[in-house]
């Protein structure tokens, strides 16, 4: 399970409850962003930190890409 299907699981599936979530009077996040991200599989770069914070998912799991997985 990616990421962005964890966070979407959170919310019932819903890409709208986590545009709401993701939304507060500094930036805008719209469902046809999230549902964006569910296609890819990945969060932006942009997004994946707010991401994280408000669902508490490993940034290497929203993006693997620009956050690799750190190795112990």
């Amino acid at each position: 399970m990616t990421g962005i299907e964890k966070v979407l699981a959170k919310e019932a599936g819903s890409a709208a409850a986590v545009a709401a979530r993701l939304t507060d009077e500094t930036r805008a996040c719209s469902r046809q962003l999230v549902e964006y991200w569910a296609k890819r599989g990945y969060v932006t770069g942009k997004w994946a930190p707010l991401v994280n914070r408000a669902y508490n998912i490993p940034l290497h799991e929203l993006n693997p890409e620009i956050y690799p997985k750190e190795v112990a």
